[in-house]
């Protein structure tokens, strides 16, 4: 979920017409551990990144609030998108660029449902717009290798970055 350096030749673009990517994860733990983990303490298990040491990552789990990276205590970073829709313990959807460069609109929907103890997990990526074939494959990639780092922060709290 890198933006290409300055003067680097972009990847050949194709219009994407709702491409959605999606996946499905079962985490051995309550709903409400799931998603305070997916939301409050997401810059535990969340590693990518713009820079190489993110200042934080945060998601703000409100109607309005920023899914975002800071760089620096200065406040400089990079807002991977605005929460749409949020429903505590059960979804959390927002839009935004996520890195992607040009006319984009991306839609990201994470839906939680426990039953007995144990929380399936969903996310839904839907695109639309200028993309490279690669993009799409980069976060159906991204998305498999975020979701197993959540599970294993929900269940042995293995972070990914020391705070």
């Amino acid at each position: 979920m890198s933006s290409p350096e300055a003067g680097a030749a972009l990847p050949q673009m194709q219009f994407q017409q709702g491409t959605e990517i999606v996946q499905e994860i079962v985490i051995e733990a309550a709903a409400a551990q799931v998603w305070h983990a997916l939301t409050r303490d997401i810059f535990s298990w969340w590693s990518h990144s713009f820079s190489d040491k993110p200042y934080l990552i945060a998601l703000e789990a409100q109607v309005g609030g920023r899914f975002y990276e800071l760089f620096d205590a200065e406040g400089n970073g990079a807002l991977y998108g605005t929460v749409t829709f949020c429903k505590p313990g059960e979804k959390l959807a927002f839009s935004g660029q996520m890195g992607m460069q040009g006319p984009v609109i991306n839609h990201c929907t994470f839906t939680l449902a426990e039953a007995e103890g144990v929380t399936r997990l969903r996310i839904s990526q839907v695109i639309l717009g200028m993309v490279a074939p690669e993009m799409v494959q980069g976060y159906t990639q991204g998305w498999a290798a975020l979701l197993g780092q959540l599970r294993d922060f929900v269940s042995s709290g293995r972070k990914v970055r020391e705070d």
